[in-house]
């Protein structure tokens, strides 16, 4: 696999596959890029969850809100490329190996702000009124 990131024939695994998430990783093991199912999120809201954590910075001046080409950001000093594979977003660290536990906690905010959540209960305020009366 040949490509601008640092990935120049690198074999690569692919470790784990959600309907959501599928992590990448080289020979020792290392996360080297994710890609994030195109199906269940929108370019817009992804940068928005991404620029939500704290470090991330945008090349451009605001976080982007439509995939016009591959775009760049930085966290925790090491520079990574949002782009498009296969109808899903792909985020690889442009020096994998300089990047490797970087690209750990960035997977795991990604997984964490996309990870469903049990809907709030609408009934639970009203039944303390209730009780209370």
């Amino acid at each position: 696999m040949a490509s601008s990131n640092g990935l120049d024939d690198q074999r690569l695994s692919l470790t784990l596959r959600t309907s959501l998430i599928s992590e990448f990783r080289n020979p020792p093991g290392a996360l080297v890029m994710f890609d994030i199912a195109g199906s269940r999120l929108t370019f817009g809201p992804l940068c928005v969850l991404l620029a939500r954590l704290p470090g991330v910075e945008f090349a451009q001046l605001r976080t982007p809100a439509r995939f016009d080409g591959p775009t760049r950001f930085r966290f925790k000093g090491h520079d990574y490329e949002l782009s498009l594979a296969h109808l899903d977003y792909r985020i690889s660290a442009t020096d994998p190996a300089a990047a490797a536990s970087a690209t750990e906690e960035l997977v795991a905010y990604v997984k964490d702000g996309l990870a469903p959540r049990p809907p709030k209960n609408p009934d639970a305020g009203s039944r303390k009124a209730i009780a209370m009366n």
